[in-house]
């Protein structure tokens, strides 16, 4: 398998609006920062698993596991596990939750560390970001050994603004990388390593709750249908407590990984992860979730805020206008992608958007569901588009998230609003194809950082390959802690001529 195709596999995370979630009460939807938990959570068990246990606790292959799991040497990664009960009338009146927490074998008595809680995107599980994200070589140092690879654009050589012609979006390369004339060139492979002189972080990968069909798992994100939840009893209605489940699991990282900065915890995701991102930086300010007022900073990659959040609607708590203590946010989108459409495309809501006879992604046997037109471009609106609205995003019209600019627009109101101040803004181009955007404040130092990717996929980051998603991931949110409602700038400093911080080395 090519080096291409492999990253193909990595980063094509679909935001595919896969099915709807339980809360049966209607009358739980809540209006500002203190929506009422609809579950309690109970800790069961912290279990380390080993690269020979890896396959039985997984279900990933033999060979996957060799390749993709840290092995003694570098570390230790332990299944937490939790039960949770719902306090609402619900078809599913308890669940069982579960995490992968990775400790870096580097870890030492006499120092406290960061933590970084990522998110699976929708079909995915959290044992998957394993491979597909760096992070776990970058917390202990392997990055120029395993997973610090990514490919780059050159003068010559650029990713094709419709990516690879099996996506079925127009693209004429296998690749995806084109020259001037349109045929198919091998582009630059990159590296990049966390700097021996920064700290070592522990990993979390969370699962979300298994998909109804069985296709993966899916967070309940604030969409209606839920992802994952179409064909569920009471589709509309929310399955479980998402962002209770993941304030549950920060408080039990810091219980029992005694070396947890608490002042340097990081949350983020893509695609339905990272529209789950946006629903916990909503409920940070919430007293019923502590631990997310804590958190230091968030990144949302592909993804913008759920109408339903945005509104206050269909069930789902409003997304308040500002809450006590400002936060640092980092969004990255792609826009003016081609959304398939159902008039020539075989394109069901629970199936492969872009080119459902591809045999890479994970098909499911049928599709029964009705065909979801699309709106030509993806929903996230352009860098110089204040058109704003909301967009159906391969699913239902309770579906709809936000369009990119109207999300950025709340998110500079919701930190300014938080106390931070005033806003100025430092906009810039990085490669070919990215605008960027770094919003500062007269009166703290969080930041509202944006990258934008005329015709950035729906992939991991839609970088169309100007720089690396996750070292900017990590770049950023490394950058910043948090104390008694404080932020405050501990990484590297930013630097204006690329819309980057410089807290990696290599190329990114």
């Amino acid at each position: 398998m090519n080096t291409v195709t492999t990253l193909y596999r990595i980063a094509t995370v679909l935001l595919v609006g896969l099915g709807g979630a339980l809360l049966s009460d209607s009358a739980m939807a809540t209006s500002g920062s203190d929506a009422a938990p609809t579950s309690s959570f109970s800790f069961v068990s912290r279990t380390a698993v080993s690269q020979a246990d890896c396959p039985s606790v997984t279900g990933q292959t033999s060979s996957w596991c060799n390749n993709n799991w840290p092995s003694a040497t570098y570390g230790t990664v332990y299944r937490y596990t939790f039960t949770e009960t719902r306090l609402v009338t619900s078809t599913y009146p308890t669940l069982t939750r579960t995490a992968y927490v990775y400790r870096p074998a580097v870890i030492t008595a006499g120092a406290s560390y960061p933590l970084l809680v990522y998110l699976h995107g929708a079909t995915q599980t959290g044992d998957d970001m394993f491979a597909q994200t760096p992070f776990t070589q970058l917390a202990d140092s392997r990055g120029t050994l395993l997973g610090g690879t990514w490919l780059q654009n050159s003068a010559t050589c650029q990713e094709d603004q419709f990516g690879p012609k099996y996506f079925g979006l127009g693209g004429t390369s296998t690749s995806g990388f084109v020259d001037s004339t349109g045929s198919q060139c091998s582009p630059v492979g990159r590296r990049f390593t966390r700097p021996k002189a920064a700290s070592a972080f522990f990993v979390v990968y969370p699962n979300g709750i298994p998909d109804y069909d069985g296709g993966g798992n899916s967070w309940e994100d604030g969409r209606s249908p839920s992802p994952g939840q179409y064909d569920a009893p009471n589709p509309n209605d929310q399955k479980r407590d998402d962002v209770g489940f993941i304030n549950a699991l920060i408080a039990q990282v810091k219980t029992q990984e005694t070396l947890v900065n608490p002042s340097r915890v990081y949350v983020a995701g893509i695609s339905n992860g990272g529209v789950m991102t946006h629903r916990i930086v909503c409920n940070s300010g919430n007293s019923h979730y502590p631990e997310l007022g804590k958190v230091a900073a968030f990144a949302a990659s592909v993804s913008s805020m759920a109408d339903n959040i945005y509104a206050g609607t269909n069930g789902r708590e409003e997304c308040p206008k500002a809450i006590a203590t400002p936060v640092s946010l980092a969004l990255f989108v792609g826009y003016d992608a081609p959304t398939p459409n159902a008039a020539d495309q075989a394109f069901y809501a629970n199936c492969n958007p872009y080119n459902p006879t591809d045999p890479m992604y994970k098909m499911f046997t049928a599709c029964p569901y009705a065909p979801v037109s699309g709106d030509g471009t993806m929903p996230y609106g352009s860098a110089y588009d204040t058109g704003g609205g909301s967009f159906t995003v391969n699913s239902p019209t309770q579906g709809d998230v936000i369009a990119s600019w109207d999300d950025q627009a709340f998110w500079l109101s919701f930190i300014g609003s938080s106390g931070a101040g005033g806003s100025s803004a430092n906009d810039g181009v990085y490669g070919y194809f990215t605008h960027y955007r770094r919003y500062g404040f007269s009166s703290s130092s969080a930041v509202l950082q944006v990258y934008e990717v005329d015709h950035g996929l729906h992939q991991n980051g839609g970088t169309r390959y100007d720089y690396s998603a996750a070292a900017r991931i990590y770049d950023f949110l490394f950058d910043f802690a948090k104390a008694n409602g404080v932020t405050s700038v501990v990484g590297g400093s930013y630097d204006a001529a690329t819309g980057s911080y410089a807290n990696l080395s290599g190329y990114f």
